[in-house]
């Protein structure tokens, strides 16, 4: 499999956390979710000091883009951002994290030919939105509630500005469907 092939299955098969719910208790899953982002980072800080570290974790997980040697993964980032998500009530965090997980790799996929400078294109964005409002649909939220987070969602993860789109999604969708449920 491609680097860019097991970054995205791997984005995707982050929505597994969302099986701690039902088998555990959602302050367990809240738990979870904040000691990973700990660990995520702790792991970053270490894998960007340590050019030793870098190699070996580059050797091992074959997922890091070439601008990541100098600064923080997007995995990082998305721990990060599900982490934030989970401090709003359980299903508009468990709304967040869908969209986070499944929506940015299918817009990257859709839209991975005519990139712009931005790296964005039109079509992905649109992959963006279905898929966000899509699971947010399939979770069982209203129509009104699942098109404003999807579009929340898909502008910030167009334009993120100076962040990374993976800490800002998840946890911009949850407070737009804790707003809008």
């Amino acid at each position: 499999m491609s680097r860019t092939g097991l970054r995205r299955t791997l984005h995707v098969a982050s929505a597994a956390f969302l099986v701690l719910i039902p088998a555990t208790s959602w302050p367990f899953f809240r738990a979870t979710l904040l000691a990973t982002a700990v660990i995520a980072v702790a792991l970053e800080a270490v894998r960007l000091r340590v050019p030793r570290i870098r190699l070996w974790l580059g050797g091992r997980v074959p997922v890091f883009r070439q601008e990541e040697a100098r600064q923080p993964c997007g995995a990082m980032w998305l721990a990060v951002g599900y982490a934030i998500a989970s401090l709003f009530h359980p299903p508009a965090a468990m709304g967040g994290v869908l969209v986070g997980a499944c929506a940015d790799p299918v817009a990257a996929w859709v839209g991975g030919a005519g990139r712009t400078t931005t790296g964005k294109t039109w079509r992905g964005s649109t992959a963006h939105f279905v898929m966000a409002w899509a699971v947010l649909l399939l979770a069982g939220f209203p129509l009104v509630a699942s098109v404003g987070a999807a579009t929340v969602g898909t502008a910030l993860e167009r334009w993120s500005g100076p962040f990374n789109d993976n800490v800002i999604v998840a946890p911009a969708v949850a407070a737009s469907v804790s707003l809008l449920h």
